[in-house]
């Protein structure tokens, strides 16, 4: 656990979180559902099924991208303050498959192409038109390519640039998601709605995380908590509870990252009261690069008075 959140979280605090935050996905779902005038739940998970949201033609997903791309550069300076950020293109996985994620981001380091690059799962001819923004603004801005581009102005000796903290990285790339009215997103409550599903996920990881690897859940107590709590997402329980099963920790980095992050910015928002600015906030963090989530509270005070 302290490898991948970078900090002392015990597994009793990681079952709470889940559970906590668990309830709080379900209910922006259903707020979002009586907001759309729909009935009931059977009736949204119904409605959510339509093949409508998925989008066939893979140059209207890429343009889609595009499209999402200008909106956050066209408010990220509100949101980080005047960075330079390089060009990311859109294109498709190579090779994706059933249990690929929506998208990954892939650094120009990692390829040689020489172009940074956000990578799309068009398996099987369609893509979830409500993943779009979250998924966006996790792998590309402000999410790992902002960091990475931050990450490389600072000293070609620093020793940051050979360490990796998953909940520094996963933390922030989660945590920008429940900002995205901020970066002119969120608009449509569809897309507001994917980042909650998905939210939802991450979330139901962290008490299967804590139940297999701590209380000792079989394979069926997890599947079962899974399909009570995470409606309509039947098709890949299987997959998520064996990527728990087998990659202990590794799913806590997201949530518990963001949490976090999101508690170091309540306390100095809280002693700070209208002199606190956020995109200072978030330029201080992300300039202190790949250090543990601990390191980063115990040295943001400092930070933000450079």
């Amino acid at each position: 656990m302290r490898r991948f959140t970078g900090t002392d979280i015990t597994p009793q605090q990681v079952f709470a979180l889940g559970e906590s935050e668990t309830r709080r996905c379900l209910r922006e779902i259903d707020k979002i559902r009586r907001q759309l005038g729909i009935a009931d739940s059977s009736a949204f998970r119904a409605h959510l099924s339509d093949p409508r949201f998925m989008i066939t033609d893979k140059q209207k997903v890429i343009a889609g991208f595009g499209r999402i791309d200008s909106t956050v550069r066209s408010h990220l300076k509100v949101f980080v303050g005047d960075v330079q950020v390089p060009v990311v293109e859109a294109r498709e996985w190579p090779n994706a498959g059933p249990s690929t994620p929506p998208g990954i981001y892939r650094p120009r380091d990692d390829h040689g192409t020489g172009t940074d690059q956000f990578h799309i799962n068009f398996h099987g001819g369609a893509y979830n038109s409500r993943a779009m923004e979250w998924i966006y603004m996790h792998e590309a801005i402000p999410g790992h390519h902002l960091q990475v581009s931050v990450r490389r102005g600072q000293s070609a000796d620093d020793l940051r640039d050979e360490l990796f903290f998953p909940g520094t990285a996963e933390g922030w790339a989660c945590y920008v998601e429940y900002y995205g009215d901020d970066l002119g997103l969120y608009t449509d409550p569809y897309q507001r709605l994917g980042k909650w599903e998905w939210d939802l996920v991450r979330s139901v990881r962290l008490v299967l995380d804590a139940g297999i690897h701590y209380h000792g859940w079989s394979h069926q107590q997890a599947l079962d908590y899974w399909l009570q709590h995470i409606p309509g997402q039947d098709a890949i329980a299987e997959r998520e509870v064996t990527r728990v099963t087998n990659w202990a920790a590794q799913a806590l980095s997201y949530k518990v990252g963001a949490d976090r992050i999101q508690r170091m910015r309540d306390a100095l928002q809280h002693e700070q009261g209208p002199r606190f600015n956020a995109a200072r906030f978030h330029r201080a963090y992300l300039h202190m690069g790949q250090v543990p989530i601990a390191v980063a509270e115990g040295n943001i005070r400092e930070r933000l008075q450079q």
